[in-house]
């Protein structure tokens, strides 16, 4: 019966050893399982945040070109001709962001809008300016050193995650 005590003894040792392999395995498995859960949703929230992202730069972007398109062409309210309007070489130079007293004032002008996220944290996201003179050539604007009676404004905007987004808007002498 030794015999048969020694065989039984090491099947229960086989058995309880292949129990603990098996009970390790589903512990692994679970453990896999519950990892690729958190990170579907790590990728499901990063995703929702790039959409905040973009969100909130594109209403800043519609807010900013409304603010603009408020701003005179020119300091020159009614021009006899185009050589009446601001030189080139006279653009930029406003003070803030806020204080340009018109269109070409922007010129060069840099701000940073801090913007409330739907998380409650701020979102910075950085605005800058260029103002030229452009004429139409071929159905395509071009940039050219003289006075004319329309200013390009391309407004870049930078912000969290790598959001980058450049437009550019053609403005029109009033009466021309």
């Amino acid at each position: 019966m030794g015999c048969a005590d020694g065989e039984s003894s090491q099947a229960l040792r086989v058995r309880a050893a292949m129990e603990r392999i098996l009970a390790l395995a589903a512990l692994a498995l679970a453990s896999l399982l519950n990892f690729n859960t958190h990170r579907a949703d790590i990728e499901v929230g990063q995703d929702l945040m790039a959409e905040e992202i973009e969100s909130l730069g594109g209403d800043l972007i519609q807010s900013t070109f409304e603010q603009i398109a408020a701003l005179p062409f020119d300091a020159v309210a009614q021009p006899a001709s185009a050589n009446d309007l601001t030189g080139p070489a006279q653009f930029g130079g406003a003070a803030s962001w806020d204080v340009a007293t018109d269109l070409d004032d922007l010129d060069g002008a840099t701000v940073t809008r801090r913007l409330q996220g739907a998380s409650g944290g701020g979102l910075d996201y950085t605005l800058a300016a260029e103002v030229a003179y452009v004429e139409k050539s071929g159905g395509t604007w071009r940039e050219v050193p003289r006075r004319t009676y329309f200013k390009r404004l391309t407004l870049t905007t930078t912000g969290p995650d790598s959001f980058a987004a450049t437009l550019t808007s053609v403005y029109t002498a009033e009466g021309q």
